[in-house]
């Protein structure tokens, strides 16, 4: 199963970095999207979505919004 979550990892990371030319260093698994990647609200929630939909992966609310 370990393996399965870090194929999962790996595959997010080339997206962030194919997607928004997101320095590959950059991306470790405490990196804030936000802050230390600089991608705005809305690129995060696309990124959810294209993980959710990829992954079959359902979120019930969106808890990474302040509101």
């Amino acid at each position: 199963m370990f393996k399965n979550w870090m194929n999962m990892f790996r595959w997010i990371v080339k997206f962030i970095r194919d997607e928004y030319e997101v320095d590959e260093a950059i991306l470790t698994r405490t990196a804030a999207l936000e802050t230390d990647c600089g991608l705005l609200i809305e690129q995060i929630e696309a990124i959810i979505g294209v993980v959710a939909e990829s992954f079959s992966l359902s979120f019930p609310r969106k808890p990474w919004t302040k509101f």
